[in-house]
């Protein structure tokens, strides 16, 4: 079952009735009554669309492979941080919460983003909870997803690091290095941080696969688990990259990282 709801049921923190918002995530259900586990999907965009070749193709993949999909149509500019944090940490909580009705796994929540998608999928997996603290009404699931798949992601504000964009489309066009780092994964990564799996294109020049390497090394000093995947064809935003010989592997490559995560 394919079916349209709300990420916020009621109250809407930071929302402005003059900016264009959907509030609304598309669930792809089992109706096997079955427990199956969870897939939430942020697709990308720098922070300005959602990019819809990373929405229902992802999806679809993940619930052909026996999980409960949701694609989280977050905000994006011109709305600021943390708007978009909000609704990615809020949607992991709603499943939870919701995980009897729908059918979910509350310990086997897991997260899919690409690109800036994959920035704020992490931001999920490296970032303490902070909806209650704009919702003290939210549910006091935890916001936190049991293991993270980043593709092509946006991870590092260095400027060196090839892509600050992104960043610069939430964060503001003149916010300085101090505020660009506030975001920046890579120097957030601590004991709590989820399980992290990503994958990276080596040609890609809009977002090079440094940011992999700087999230992977953070990682591991960390003594985090990630892995790491990087393929030799393709540009950036390939989403399934049915079409790539090497990085279409990164699916399958993904349900395997998810059954080793604990």
């Amino acid at each position: 079952m394919i079916k349209d709801m709300k990420i916020w049921e009621n109250d809407i923190p930071l929302y402005d009735e003059t900016i264009p918002f959907e509030n609304k995530m598309t669930a792809y259900l089992h109706e096997d009554g079955e427990v199956h586990p969870a897939m939430i999907v942020y697709p990308g965009g720098g922070y300005c669309i959602h990019g819809e070749w990373e929405c229902d193709p992802v999806a679809q993949f993940y619930y052909d492979n026996g999980y409960n999909a949701f694609i989280v149509y977050y905000r994006v500019r011109p709305y600021p941080h943390p708007a978009p944090m909000l609704d990615a940490q809020y949607a992991v909580k709603n499943v939870r919460a919701h995980a009897e009705e729908w059918g979910v796994d509350p310990n086997r929540v897991f997260g899919v983003g690409f690109s800036a998608g994959g920035h704020l999928c992490g931001c999920v997996a490296v970032f303490d909870d902070i909806v209650n603290e704009y919702l003290p009404t939210a549910p006091t699931t935890d916001s936190r997803l049991t293991g993270a798949i980043l593709g092509y992601p946006v991870t590092c504000a260095d400027p060196d690091a090839g892509h600050q964009d992104s960043f610069r489309h939430i964060l503001g066009e003149d916010a300085d290095q101090q505020r660009l780092d506030t975001l920046s994964l890579e120097k957030h990564v601590n004991e709590k941080t989820s399980p992290i799996f990503m994958w990276h294109t080596i040609p890609d020049t809009l977002v090079p696969f440094e940011h992999s390497i700087r999230l992977t090394k953070a990682m591991a000093a960390a003594g985090r688990y990630v892995e790491c995947h990087l393929f030799p064809e393709g540009e950036h935003g390939n989403a399934m990259a049915g079409w790539l010989p090497g990085a279409c592997q990164w699916g399958n490559l993904s349900l395997d990282f998810m059954k080793r995560v604990k």
